[in-house]
């Protein structure tokens, strides 16, 4: 008989069946054990269990696998099949692949050989269904009903537990059941390395792992962006995101010893890859200090300070310097100007020191918008009110925010941190200066960070005797809260940074000023750290490391700092840092 035919008669003999089994037959109900389709109601006998003649779709309810036409019931619902090629099906659905061959095994071709998304002749199915096409001279009415083709193979391998969705019903009863990964206190030998974080404190809620207390120094042997010569740094490094990659930059000294000349940078690709390495990004006269990067939505902005003015030249992506000799920006009496940047999608608020009259008493804020071009937009802003006096010594640079509305401008007199909120159109909206701390002691070198929330505002501080990090956030009408330590030892800590993620804020310290890069995350809302304790950053791999910055993007931080040891270049190096998620 040609093949055609036997197909054919095949199609004839399963279509007479349905009709005589699914109605007045004594049986077992769904989810039964069973030998043979004859010991089921339904009549269809699938690796062992009674399988239902309507079975639920995917996402149903269902109290066990015959109840599912993907014979698959997790966690009271009917889940996607798991059957590889070549185990027995019913359905489609029963599959990983999502295909049931013609001859009752998954992934199986059609009988002429045929690809498996080419139409193929329907095989015995339990489902099948033409009662029309029957012929009247078949002896079908008479013969003894048949087995499905696949009556007793084994049940399809389930997927390992920690793909399973708990039981609902069995959360909670300080047990690992099949479908959990977790219970309680109980972890089943998981910690944060099991699950590929560097460190940190592995959690269960609701029977599924908490990995949020996780947190993975995904460079542990840092990342090496460039050199700052051999002389002191003077200038912190910053860093800046354009959603994916890093862009840093800093001031270059030449080797040797000598003031500083030139602004470098380096950008690090999302994978750590140092896409372009140390490069000279304004390479001219007079020396320059004090660089700073933000991203424009298309491009870098790159600022800095030399003698009498700040300057900016747009930085593309892939590191193209669009102007060598930069854009004047400001144009004030010569001094160090310490110049911060912020976006707020449209334009730049550019923050700097300006010295009024040649005096360390007559230190002010200024502030001025500048575009994506660069160039300054309407007049400059004078932010501070009154003057500040200021050391000899040295200017700790100001800071600057963005919440979403409008600006926080920070700075430090040495004694005191004060801070004004700024408008996107360049107004001042307090007229008294806000008291960030006016504590005992020196507090400087503010940072800050904006969020929905409003900003956090971290600073040094000495009024407990030591030098601590101080953090005190301020909301978007600018009440500025209680200050609250962000980290409490015996040792120094100097040069912090902060960066908004979404949900919390990351602060990064140097240990004893030059020591171990470190960082703990913040609650935007109650203020209170996130992590139990501080997480090493840099892994002490140098003796001396300081100045840290940061950024975030991609679901990951990257933060840098100058390390250096005895008789070695100061180096630029850094690590990207991600962190888990609660479930």
């Amino acid at each position: 008989m040609p093949a055609s035919a036997t197909r054919f008669l095949a199609i004839l003999l399963v279509a007479s069946l349905p009709a005589a089994c699914s109605d007045g037959l004594d049986g077992l109900p769904a989810n039964s054990p069973c030998n043979t389709n004859q010991d089921c109601a339904d009549r269809v006998c699938h690796g062992g269990v009674c399988a239902a003649s309507s079975r639920g779709e995917q996402g149903d309810p269902c109290q066990g696998n015959g109840q599912c036409k993907s014979f698959n019931c997790l966690g009271g619902v009917c889940r996607k099949g798991q059957s590889a090629d070549g185990v027995a099906c019913i359905h489609d659905e029963e599959c990983r692949s999502g295909y049931c061959g013609p001859t009752g095994k998954c992934g199986d071709q059609a009988l002429d050989g045929g690809p498996p998304d080419a139409p193929r002749l329907d095989m015995p199915r339990a489902d099948a269904r033409i009662p029309d096409q029957r012929k009247p001279d078949l002896p079908t009415p008479d013969i003894p009903r048949p087995d499905l083709p696949v009556p007793d193979m084994p049940l399809p391998d389930m997927p390992p537990p920690d793909l399973l969705q708990p039981d609902a019903s069995l959360c909670g009863n300080a047990k690992l059941d099949p479908t959990e990964v977790c219970d309680g206190a109980l972890l089943g030998g998981k910690t944060c390395k099991t699950q590929g974080f560097t460190g940190g404190s592995l959690a269960c809620k609701a029977c599924k792992l908490d990995t949020l207390l996780c947190y993975e120094v995904r460079d542990p042997k840092h990342l090496y962006m460039g050199t700052n010569g051999t002389t002191w740094a003077l200038n912190h490094p910053r860093v800046a995101s354009d959603g994916s990659s890093f862009f840093a930059v800093w001031t270059g000294f030449k080797v040797g010893g000598g003031t500083a000349s030139w602004v470098e940078g380096a950008m690090v690709d999302a994978q750590g890859k140092v896409s372009v390495k140390q490069k000279h990004l304004v390479n001219t006269a007079p020396a320059k200090y004090d660089a700073d990067v933000a991203f424009n939505g298309k491009d870098y902005l790159v600022v800095w300070s030399q003698p009498g003015e700040v300057r900016g030249s747009q930085v593309s992506t892939a590191g193209s310097v669009a102007d060598p000799v930069g854009k004047q920006l400001v144009k004030k009496p010569a001094g160090r100007h310490a110049p911060r940047l912020a976006f707020d999608g449209t334009n730049n608020l550019l923050v700097h020191w300006f010295d009024s009259g040649g005096s360390s008493k007559n230190r002010q804020i200024w502030a001025q918008r500048v575009s994506t071009a660069p160039a300054a937009v309407g007049a400059a802003l004078k932010v501070s009110a009154g003057t500040h006096y200021l050391q000899s010594y040295g200017i700790t640079p100001p800071a600057v925010a963005f919440d979403g509305l409008n600006y926080l401008v920070v700075w430090s007199d040495l004694n005191n941190i004060h801070a004004a909120r700024v408008s996107p159109a360049g107004v001042r909206l307090n007229s008294a200066n806000l008291v960030i701390s006016n504590a005992s002691g020196t507090q400087r070198n503010p940072a800050a960070a904006g969020s929905a929330a409003g900003s956090m505002v971290t600073f040094e501080d000495t009024q407990s005797g030591g030098r601590e990090i101080n953090g005190v956030r301020v909301n978007k009408t600018g009440t500025v809260s209680k200050p609250g330590w962000v980290s409490v030892s015996s040792k120094l800590k100097c040069n912090p940074a902060v960066a908004f993620d979404g949900k919390h804020y990351l602060v990064v310290w140097a240990e004893g000023c030059l020591g171990t890069i470190r960082g703990i995350r913040m609650d935007p809302t109650t203020g209170k750290a996130v992590d139990p304790s501080a997480i090493p950053l840099s892994m002490a791999s140098s003796p001396s490391e300081s100045a840290p910055a940061l950024a975030y993007a991609g679901g990951q931080y990257m933060v840098i700092w100058i390390a250096s040891a005895t008789n070695k270049p100061y180096l630029i190096e850094g690590t990207r840092l991600r962190f888990g998620k609660a479930p």
